[in-house]
């Protein structure tokens, strides 16, 4: 599975509950513009989820449980920096 995945699964199953708990585009899809994949303080929920199982959301917090078991608590926080995943420009694009 791959980042779109992620986020259609995260979407159809805690969309609804994300949205009236408050949450942002940015919450679920930011990323840093120059360095997405590496600046983890402005990185939204669904870069993170890596096809592992989000198993709750909270106003303030998601869970993600890998497939060991092992769970990651992701705190939203504002995404100062942070751009949708859709907004990105390729770096050799980039004026």
């Amino acid at each position: 599975m791959g980042l779109i995945d992620d986020g259609f699964r995260f979407l159809d199953r805690w969309g609804t509950n994300a949205a009236s708990l408050g949450w942002t585009a940015l919450d679920v899809f930011g990323v840093h513009p120059s360095a997405p994949a590496a600046r983890y303080d402005v990185m939204g929920l669904v870069p993170l989820i890596s096809g592992h199982d989000v198993v709750a959301i909270t106003i303030t917090s998601a869970t993600i449980r890998r497939t060991s078991g092992a769970e990651l608590v992701w705190l939203r926080r504002a995404q100062v920096g942070a751009v949708p995943l859709w907004d990105l420009v390729p770096a050799d694009l980039r004026l």
